[in-house]
């Protein structure tokens, strides 16, 4: 009987602790959005807050700017750095930190479709993912999934956004398919804002 009411008590505080966790992550999302927000000149039109409290970005279409907030301890407000497409000179999307695709390959028409999201020749090729660009790996899993700006004119040569870090992860599985595709949705913006400016 308490084996029984020890291990239902240990259950109920897992439900509880991961009730808290999604509520304090949820407020650090609107924390960031509105960081954003109070950058000078930059309407987000598109938010990715890191849920491995790692940098964020967000991005300004009409402007063709993006915002990094960089990561900080929790309750002190993160530095903006703001990066206008001009100066962004290479991205890079890096899977245990080894360059799975980058930008200098050019986008084929076939990816096109998913042009409409930005609008006009920027919008076009976002959607144009450069599928097979890179180094392709042959491990069956990974543990970070990031993508990498280098930039000009900024206080770093280069900022890094995480969309996984932890555990290793089947590839293909269940936790990959969940964060690649956003990591493969921000590679795209700036290889399009890199190859729209050079």
């Amino acid at each position: 009987m308490y084996i029984g009411m020890g291990i239902g008590t240990a259950i109920a505080l897992f439900v509880v602790l991961c009730v808290i966790g999604r509520r304090a992550h949820k407020r650090y999302i609107r924390y960031i959005e509105w960081a954003f927000r109070q950058a000078g000149n930059f309407t987000p039109d598109e938010v990715y807050v890191s849920a491995f409290r790692g940098n964020s970005i967000a991005v300004d279409r009409e402007r063709r700017v993006f915002c990094i907030a960089k990561a900080t301890k929790i309750g002190v407000p993160p530095e903006i750095v703001t990066l206008p497409a001009s100066r962004i000179l290479q991205c890079e999307l890096l899977e245990d930190e080894e360059t799975v695709q980058h930008s200098r390959r050019m986008a084929t028409a076939g990816g096109a479709v998913l042009g409409g999201m930005l609008g006009g020749p920027f919008g076009m090729l976002a959607g144009a993912h450069v599928g097979g660009a890179g180094a392709i790996r042959s491990k069956t899993e990974v543990s970070s999934i990031e993508v990498k700006v280098l930039v000009s004119g900024q206080p770093e040569p280069s900022y890094s956004v995480a969309f996984y870090k932890g555990g290793p992860v089947a590839r293909g599985g269940g936790y990959y398919k969940l964060y690649r595709p956003s990591a493969d949705r921000w590679f795209d913006l700036l290889r399009v804002a890199a190859l729209e400016h050079h």
